[in-house]
């Protein structure tokens, strides 16, 4: 019995197997504990991201989950330690903000006002400018003056079946006056200068379209659009301003051949800029349908944010708290824990035999 009483020990003293029994538990209870107190503290920073009042990510309307919670938090880090997750860039983070602070926008109609007329109007003062007529009597003064032939027209409009007498000499008129300036401003010519007026009428209508032609406003569009229609703008600009010195160049020849009816002239078809300014119009044409069907999409494309942004802010926050080296330590302790546990168990069946 003396031989098997200090085989077993006591506890008191620690001493024989009760002794070993008791450290080896102290061990174990020292690494388990070990382990339960960093689990615990990392379990305390994943709840505390998770859902701590204004800073956990339940709390934040860009990630869209009011529900978050530790275990959803868990499932983003399964996502995001994936060697398939690519982490977003600042710049995709500052592009999915602004998509978040977008509200649904109105549906944008087509420009009806775009159709341009210069290729009608270029058609039309060539055929005129060219356009060859004689006199039915020409009076050969008028027709070697072209100022004096204007002047001649514009008088007759002042006199005829109003005077007698000319207002500038005080002169009496010829009887056979009026019949010769009818031979001379015959039907053909009036005929003539009523087109080119109306020429001139149809340029200055396409020249006041001009600045209506597009009504680029960014407000109309969501803020992905601004820099493309920024671009348009400025091309618009100056294509308008080139559209309408075209414009100006065809008036000039057409008041050049009014003044001078009897006289064709060659036309000098200038440059328009009408192909690029239709397509700037196409380009335009293409971000509104862009943005119309972004309205359609907009919710589903925002929920995507949301889900980008969180973990992208779960992929951040695990950098931070070194979440690898936590793992790794807390299964250094677990693996210590199962070390002591085992050594405690291997000396149980030696106190039962020794009892």
């Amino acid at each position: 019995m003396e031989k098997y009483e200090a085989e077993l020990g006591n506890e008191e003293d620690k001493s024989g197997l009760l002794g070993e029994l008791l450290r080896a538990e102290e061990k174990f209870k020292k690494a388990r504990k070990a382990h339960d107190d960093k689990l615990l503290e990392l379990e305390g920073k994943l709840r505390n991201k998770a859902n701590k009042a204004d800073s956990g990510i339940k709390h934040n309307k860009s990630f869209g989950d009011a529900n978050y919670n530790v275990q959803k938090i868990k499932t983003d880090i399964s996502t995001v330690i994936q060697d398939t997750y690519s982490p977003i860039t600042d710049d995709q983070v500052g592009k999915f903000h602004d998509l978040l602070r977008e509200e649904p926008k109105s549906e944008i109609s087509e420009s009806s006002s775009f159709n341009l007329q210069y290729s009608a109007i270029a058609s039309k003062a060539k055929e005129l400018i060219e356009k060859k007529i004689q006199a039915s009597d020409p009076i050969q003064e008028l027709l070697n003056d072209a100022a004096l032939a204007t002047w001649v027209r514009t008088g007759r409009g002042h006199h005829q079946e109003k005077r007698d007498k000319c207002a500038f000499c005080g002169s009496d008129l010829p009887k056979d006056l009026w019949e010769k300036l009818d031979k001379h401003f015959n039907q053909e010519s009036e005929v003539l200068r009523q087109a080119l007026e109306n020429l001139l009428e149809s340029i200055e209508h396409e020249r006041s379209r001009v600045t209506n032609l597009l009504k680029i406003k960014n407000s109309d569009f969501y803020s992905k659009f601004a820099a493309g229609l920024d671009a348009l703008a400025e091309q618009l600009s100056t294509l308008s301003t080139s559209y309408c010195d075209s414009l100006d160049a065809i008036k000039e020849q057409a008041e050049k051949r009014k003044e001078d009816i009897f006289t064709p002239l060659e036309f000098d078809a200038p440059e328009s800029g009408e192909e690029d300014l239709n397509a700037v119009r196409d380009s335009f044409e293409q971000l509104r349908n862009e943005s119309n069907r972004f309205t359609a999409s907009l919710s589903a494309d925002q929920s995507k944010a949301c889900a980008a942004l969180r973990l992208h802010e779960v992929y951040t926050f695990i950098n931070d708290i070194k979440y690898d080296d936590e793992c790794k330590a807390i299964d250094a302790l677990n693996e210590a824990m199962r070390k002591a546990e085992k050594s405690k168990n291997e000396i149980l069946p030696k106190n039962r035999t020794a009892g």
